[in-house]
């Protein structure tokens, strides 16, 4: 049989040679023991089920990763009360050769079944759109403030289950804050804070009580931000106990005691991106006060209407 390039639908792209993660026999077997030696202090780590592990990937790897993805353009920034300057790219063919390997490495079975030694999770499947994931970048003056996250994805129509969380930023400073804060379900207290150092890893039981962010605004050196590369893991189903809200696809953001969340500074003024977001009853309140209005401006007969007019322009003066 005689193949031509012209007759094939795809084509292939000649591949760098690049540090890949050790999935093999040899890989996994360390991974899997290490996992489950984990499990229990995984499972009773406080406020929730949580691990954080240092160099659990190569340096020398981690830092190919960096390099492909330092000079990013991201296509998702957020910029509103939950979440300011913070940008994302879920696309791995805008990455270079060695991020694109390492996170498909870490949407792998085998890497999938380290995910289900060490947490108990069974039937853990990853995304390959990198839904709400990928790298993510976070500049000077930037939050993300304290939430629990989407529980449903629409697209793979799974329940999120894990997220895992690599930091990529070498020489960090405890003083640029920058810190992941992990924080009870009644939103009382704070219970973890990990600076996001590089070749720390965080992996956590994602429910509708896994508050987590670090809602301390960024002050590292113009020119420096704060890295990560993020993965949800999911399955088919969920215990009951970790549901608040059915298939949600929203994030949940909720304030510290004391808190009052501010909407970010338009550019070109005096005050950073350092928070008044009106809260989410509020936004609704305010929006069924409007329709209200609506509705009411179309029932009332003209005269009426006309005397209703006339009484706002008298109390404005």
């Amino acid at each position: 049989m005689t193949f031509t390039e012209a007759s094939a639908l795809t084509q292939y792209a000649e591949a760098p040679a690049v540090k890949r993660l050790d999935l093999s026999e040899a890989g996994m077997a360390r991974l899997v023991t290490f996992g489950e030696g984990q499990r229990q202090r995984y499972l009773n780590n406080l406020p929730f089920p949580h691990l954080v592990i240092d160099n659990l990937f190569s340096e020398a790897l981690l830092a190919d990763v960096l390099h492909d993805v330092q000079r990013l353009e991201h296509p998702i920034a957020k910029n509103f009360y939950g979440a300011v300057k913070e940008y994302a790219t879920p696309d791995l063919q805008a990455m270079g050769p060695t991020a694109q390997r390492f996170l498909l490495d870490l949407c792998s079975a085998r890497f999938c079944q380290f995910l289900e030694a060490l947490t108990g999770v069974e039937g853990v499947i990853p995304d390959p759109h990198f839904e709400g994931g990928g790298v993510h970048e976070i500049s000077r003056g930037g939050f993300s403030k304290m939430r629990t996250d989407f529980n449903w994805n629409k697209r793979l129509r799974l329940d999120r289950r894990l997220s895992m969380l690599i930091y990529l930023n070498p020489d960090w400073e405890e003083i640029w804050a920058g810190h992941l804060e992990l924080w009870d379900g009644e939103m009382q207290g704070q219970f973890v804070k990990i600076p996001p150092v590089f070749n720390k890893t965080v992996i956590f039981s994602t429910t509708d009580h896994s508050y987590h962010g670090h809602p301390h605004p960024l002050e590292c050196p113009e020119g420096v931000s704060r890295r990560s590369l993020v993965l949800y893991y999911y399955s088919n189903g969920r215990p009951k106990e970790e549901m608040q809200f059915f298939q949600s696809a929203g994030t949940n953001y909720k304030a510290r005691p004391g808190e009052i969340f501010l909407p970010p500074q338009q550019p070109g003024t005096k005050s950073d991106a350092k928070s008044v977001p009106v809260s989410a009853p509020r936004r609704k309140a305010q929006t069924l006060q409007q329709s209200m209005k609506k509705k009411l401006k179309k029932k009332l007969p003209k005269p009426l209407l006309e005397i209703y007019k006339a009484g706002k322009r008298s109390l404005r003066g």
